[in-house]
């Protein structure tokens, strides 16, 4: 299929933060090759500060998911999901890439009139039927972005591009994080760790205390800062874990936006996270990562690129990890052995700057 470079392209990936995150370098990808596309985006509502104002981005279309799921709010949501369809139905796309890969999306994507609609093969809840367009997807292992990057190819963009994850960051997201790192006696001439404790799924995380017990080795040993990230409902949650610690560390739970989230890890050295969506943001910025995974599969949706290390037990053997309550294959990732990885990591870390300070 060959673009003119001038079509109306419509992406459909509302949620969740890393899998918008996976989409980015698509969207690099399509306005780099060609720039004078107009490409919007349909967003969960809660993800839009993300790519709100983004120069390549043309418009978002806001999906309420929180407020469209109640069973009680029917009537309203299918009036308001019709208003969203009128509104892009409107604008006359002339594509739409589906990437979230379900039934509402699929639908929507039908809705919309436009002639082109595209996916992935195996898009699941029958969505595929109301594709135009499906890339078949042969490895069930491939990782989300390269997966997404499929399309690319499709749409005429050469394939070993490489991977660029554009975010944007306003001044005052820069700001409001120069702030807090002053406030907070960090400076980015020592040694400063993010830590993420947390997790979508309970399941996902990592046991609490040995969240602390690593932070205590890797401050005690390597004379650093720890930070602990996450978000408002689980600023309690972080503050047990420093309760429980022999050093000090920061809790800066609730104090970001997911913006700002992206400018402070762009500024520590290391990211110790269990598999979620600031891992994610990790990425995007560049940041080492250190990744903790269980009940889900790291070729799949860890963190992309060869320098960051995942921690994986493969020994899952819930029927349904989501809901599990005794995440057995989180337990056997012992302190010692992720203090071991973070250790390689911030050697590697602190070689790198030297070599690149050599000759300044």
């Amino acid at each position: 299929m060959k673009l003119n470079g001038s079509e109306r392209i419509l992406i459909i990936k509302p949620s969740s933060l890393g899998d918008i995150i996976h989409a980015l370098p698509l969207l690099h990808e399509l306005k780099m090759k060609f720039p004078s596309l107009k490409v919007s985006w349909l967003i969960n509502k809660e993800y839009a500060p993300l790519l709100e104002n983004h120069p390549l981005i043309e418009s978002l279309y806001l999906f309420d998911r929180h407020k469209w799921g109640k069973k009680r709010n029917v009537i309203t949501t299918c009036r308001e999901y019709w208003q969203l369809v009128k509104k892009i139905r409107a604008a006359q796309f002339d594509i739409i890439i589906d990437l979230q890969g379900l039934l509402r999306s699929g639908v929507t994507s039908y809705l919309s009139g436009s002639v082109i609609r595209i996916g992935l093969s195996d898009a699941r809840e029958g969505s595929s039927f109301f594709y135009t367009e499906r890339i078949r997807v042969h490895d069930k292992k491939r990782h989300a972005v390269d997966r997404y990057k499929m399309i690319g190819s499709l749409l005429g963009i050469p394939s070993g591009q490489p991977v660029k994850f554009p975010l944007k960051f306003l001044e005052e997201d820069v700001n409001m994080i120069t702030d807090f790192l002053s406030k907070n006696s960090l400076s980015t001439s020592e040694l400063v760790i993010a830590v993420n404790p947390n997790a979508r799924w309970a399941s996902k995380r990592w046991p609490a205390e040995k969240f602390g017990q690593l932070s205590d080795i890797l401050i005690e040993k390597f004379n650093g800062r720890i930070v602990f990230v996450g978000a408002p409902s689980e600023k309690d949650y972080v503050e047990s874990i420093i309760k429980g610690m022999r050093n000090k560390a920061v809790n800066a739970a609730g104090i970001t936006t997911l913006p700002s989230l992206g400018v402070l890890l762009r500024k520590v050295h290391l990211f110790i996270t269990n598999d979620s969506g600031p891992m994610h943001v990790g990425v995007a910025v560049d940041v080492p990562i250190v990744a903790l995974f269980g009940p889900t599969d790291p070729e799949k949706t860890g963190p992309y690129g060869i320098n960051n290390k995942t921690i994986y037990e493969n020994g899952c053997v819930c029927r349904n990890p989501r809901r599990c309550k005794q995440p057995a294959c989180m337990e056997k990732i012992s302190v010692q052995q992720a203090a071991s990885v973070c250790e390689t990591v911030l050697k590697q870390r602190a070689r790198k700057i030297m070599l690149d300070n050599v000759g300044k």
